[in-house]
């Protein structure tokens, strides 16, 4: 008995970790960037594959100031949410979802020293301001290079705490030019949001231009109805047309969603009526 419920639990904990195992790989990160600006200002660029939608991602985030998520193939943007600690982002496509956030407070500064104290769940690179200097980095990273003058720290997931100082140029920024840039990039952020909606509804114009194209058959049953006088039952027009039952019904609510006939009951009977187009 012992030996059956030992087995049992041994065989209950494989399916467990095979259940985890499939879950951990229904999305993975192939991008996590976070960039600092000299105003202590950060910039999350998340780029994660789904390949098994829908899929909830959950992602830290910072006060954020401003948010989204968006694929990346066809600028689709996709729910997120907010709820005081993360980012909740539900992906119902495969692909690569971008998910970006803007944080005006994300660091914090004493003297000339400024700190970075995040926690990320995925490996991470962390871009500082130009010609800072890294003095303090826990965990250890797990390297450190320098791309355009920036500090490049790609740090491993869990908690992060850096701390740096700016060049002497940078020790004492005038807070109207801090502004101004804080401003620019969230304007900079609003103008991407703006162009992504723009292009989701070109593509949707695109997409009803396209279904509103009527093809030979929705054509024959036009001529048909005017052919009878403007106005048919679906027997007369399946009489006239040879077309069966079930795809005549269903082009014909098709013709009335699109506004090119439209159904009229006298009695019992229900006929199609010709539009003035």
């Amino acid at each position: 008995m012992i030996k059956n419920i030992k087995k049992a639990i041994v065989i209950m904990i494989i399916i467990m970790a095979l259940i985890s195992f499939n879950i951990s790989k229904s999305f993975t990160y192939v991008e996590n960037n976070i960039y600092v600006d000299n105003a202590g200002d950060l910039i999350s660029v998340s780029i994660i594959n789904i390949t098994s939608p829908p899929e909830v991602i959950v992602i830290p985030a910072y006060q954020p100031s401003a948010y989204i998520a968006y694929y990346v193939n066809n600028y689709q943007t996709m729910p997120v949410d907010f709820n005081g600690t993360d980012l909740i982002v539900l992906a119902n496509e495969t692909g690569l979802l971008n998910v970006t956030y803007l944080s005006l407070a994300s660091t914090s500064k004493q003297g000339i020293i400024w700190t970075l104290n995040i926690s990320e769940n995925y490996y991470t690179k962390i871009f500082l301001p130009q010609n800072s200097i890294p003095i303090n980095i826990n965990p250890t990273p797990i390297s450190v290079y320098y791309s355009s003058n920036s500090p490049v720290i790609l740090m491993p997931p869990g908690k992060i705490f850096i701390q740096y100082s700016l060049s002497t140029q940078q020790l004492a920024p005038h807070k109207t030019n801090n502004y101004i840039y804080t401003i620019g990039i969230i304007i900079s952020i609003i103008i991407i949001i703006i162009i992504i909606l723009t292009l989701i509804k070109n593509k949707r114009k695109k997409e009803k231009v396209e279904i509103q194209e009527l093809d030979e058959r929705d054509k024959q049953i036009l001529n048909a109805i005017k052919k009878l006088g403007g106005i048919a039952t679906a027997n007369q027009i399946m009489n006239e047309t040879n077309i069966p039952k079930t795809p005549l019904y269903r082009r014909l609510s098709k013709l009335v969603q699109m506004g090119y006939i439209e159904e009229v009951v006298y009695g019992k009977t229900k006929s199609y009526k010709l539009k003035d187009q």
